[in-house]
């Protein structure tokens, strides 16, 4: 529920504005040295990776905002013809962790994958 949304993905204005000024080419190229590499490494809970062809890592940052010492574990639905792995597969916050990362690891495990679009179920933490 948006109103209970448990954990949220952390994302600041200037990382739209970096993405899209640094990598779009919509503006000046001033302030691009920290310029992230593609959309895939916004903080985002959506992931899209153009052309996966053999292996791809993404790593999230997550902030908890329900109950205090709560535990999270992923649940997966990886795409056809994709292996996916998430690390740590169980996150534990805390008073002390409010804020945890995780990687998500994606492998590609048929060659036909390769040029298309596929889509999976999103990755999802539940208490």
């Amino acid at each position: 529920m948006a109103a209970d949304p448990g954990l949220i993905y952390d994302i600041e204005p200037s990382d739209y504005f970096k993405f899209f000024n640094c990598m779009g080419g919509l503006g000046s190229r001033d302030n691009c040295t920290t310029v992230k590499e593609s959309i895939a490494d916004l903080n985002l809970p959506s992931i899209a990776i153009p052309n996966l062809r053999t292996f791809q890592a993404m790593t999230r940052s997550v902030t908890n905002v329900d109950q205090v010492n709560a535990v999270y574990k992923a649940f997966l639905q990886p795409p056809t013809g994709v292996e996916m792995a998430v690390d740590p597969s169980v996150l534990v916050f805390s008073e002390e962790k409010k804020v945890l990362s995780f990687k998500v690891n994606f492998k590609a495990t048929r060659r036909s994958i390769q040029g298309d679009y596929i889509f999976g179920s999103p990755l999802q933490f539940a208490l």
